[in-house]
């Protein structure tokens, strides 16, 4: 009798154990409040401004519902390679595709700098890239320092 109630309760809290540590890793903040958050931290040369859906597809080509969600702030001026980007995918093999457009768009960046604004490298060079579960951050700034802050604070 014991033997009985004592496994399936084993195995209800070992399904329980699993599902909490799995959670906690997938969690992602909203993109566009992660954004607007880092936006503010910073102080971006020129003024930025959000991106449509249609905008970021061209961007980093991909199509939009490849995304959890996403948000993106550039430039409106295009004279600076200053960005924030925050993509939430739904899956790992989409975060694989959004990671690659990220550092396509990001070694395009540079190579276009090199010629005619070399001063903006090392700010592409030294951007904040991370990943957490399935959200990606991407911020080019000045203060590379402060940015990378700015995210830990959103992402703890």
């Amino acid at each position: 009798m014991i033997k009985k109630t004592l496994i399936p309760l084993m195995l209800i809290f070992c399904l329980l154990f699993l599902s909490a540590c799995g959670s906690d890793t997938k969690q992602a903040v909203n993109c566009n409040e992660a954004a607007q958050k880092v936006l503010s931290s910073q102080n971006f040369v020129e003024d930025m401004e959000t991106m449509d859906k249609e905008l970021i597809e061209k961007r980093l080509g991909l199509e939009y519902d490849i995304y959890a969600d996403v948000a993106m702030i550039l430039d409106s001026s295009s004279q600076t390679a200053e960005q924030i980007i925050f993509a939430t995918a739904k899956n790992d093999e989409d975060l694989a595709k959004i990671k690659e457009a990220v550092e396509i768009n990001r070694d395009y960046l540079i190579d276009l700098c090199m010629g005619y604004n070399p001063g903006e490298v090392p700010k592409l060079e030294n951007a904040v890239y991370k990943t957490k579960g399935l959200q990606l951050a991407f911020i080019v700034s000045s203060d590379s320092e402060k940015a990378n802050n700015t995210l830990m604070e959103i992402w703890k």
